[in-house]
């Protein structure tokens, strides 16, 4: 069964935020998924948020994702502890699914068989989009000319989105950044109305 995510917007100071969160959990002895947004490149301020943190009208925000489990847990725990640690939480939202967008351009054939074999690997959960066309050209008359800047013997060109469960997005968009061919932007969450 495929796991259900949340998103908490805390008001707060993150380092307190980060601490109730996991003490709360290591103290009832649950363990699973709890990712900082700001952390893990999600993108979740909107212009509005960031001006209001730019003037301090309010505490900065955290965005969290969290398991289904933990929402009662850590919304009772908020609750009671509101007077001590002044933390707020502002919203909560129910994650449908997350995605990126990423683009690559490579002139050298084994980087390129190396990130096709990246994406020919995609966990089952997770898909790319239509447009996502990988097209891949030699061209012999480069390699028989020599190094020349602005001749390529082979090309592979391809941009594209990759969608799915936040978790698994989540791992699959940290092992892309390990290739520095892949330009990848920010994770979007798309939540449920």
């Amino acid at each position: 069964m495929e796991k259900v995510f949340y998103e908490l917007v805390i008001e707060g100071h993150v380092p307190v935020i980060k601490g109730f969160i996991f003490g709360l959990l290591e103290g009832s002895k649950r363990t699973g998924t709890v990712i900082v947004s700001r952390e893990n490149n999600i993108k979740t301020e909107t212009l509005g948020e960031v001006f209001m943190e730019w003037t301090h009208l309010h505490e900065s925000l955290c965005h969290v994702v969290i398991e289904e489990d933990f929402l009662n847990v850590i919304k009772n725990g908020l609750e009671k502890t509101f007077h001590v640690l002044k933390l707020k939480l502002k919203e909560v939202r129910k994650i449908k699914k997350a995605s990126f967008h990423f683009q690559y351009e490579v002139y050298a054939k084994k980087y390129g068989e190396e990130i096709k074999n990246i994406f020919k690997e995609l966990p089952s959960q997770l898909k790319t989009s239509p447009d996502y066309q990988p097209k891949e050209e030699s061209d012999t008359e480069c390699t028989d000319i020599g190094s020349l800047a602005s001749c390529h013997g082979y090309t592979l060109k391809a941009h594209g989105s990759v969608e799915g469960p936040i978790d698994v997005l989540l791992f699959f968009y940290k092992k892309i950044q390990e290739f520095e061919l892949i330009k990848e932007n920010s994770i979007a969450l798309h939540f449920e109305n």
